[in-house]
């Protein structure tokens, strides 16, 4: 999977975590949090991506006035 903020994996490790479990480490594919992801276990992607995120004010294609159309991966 991809780790963009860490939350939907923080979720689990809480589910684990309740039912008396210990996560011993998380792994992803991709981490593309730019070091912003927190976990309480060791983590290991097998590859990190540095991605550009902006406040609205500042994006570039907001000052164009395209519209987001998918603007997270979480429904």
């Amino acid at each position: 999977d991809v780790v963009t903020t860490g939350l939907s994996t923080n979720e689990v490790i809480e589910v684990i975590a309740a039912q008396g479990g210990k996560v011993a480490g998380v792994a992803s594919i991709i981490d593309r949090s730019n070091g912003t992801a927190k976990f309480n276990a060791p983590f290991k992607p097998l590859a990190k991506v540095e991605v550009k995120t902006y406040e609205e004010k500042d994006c570039p294609l907001c000052k164009k006035g395209l519209p987001v159309t998918k603007p997270g991966s979480r429904k």
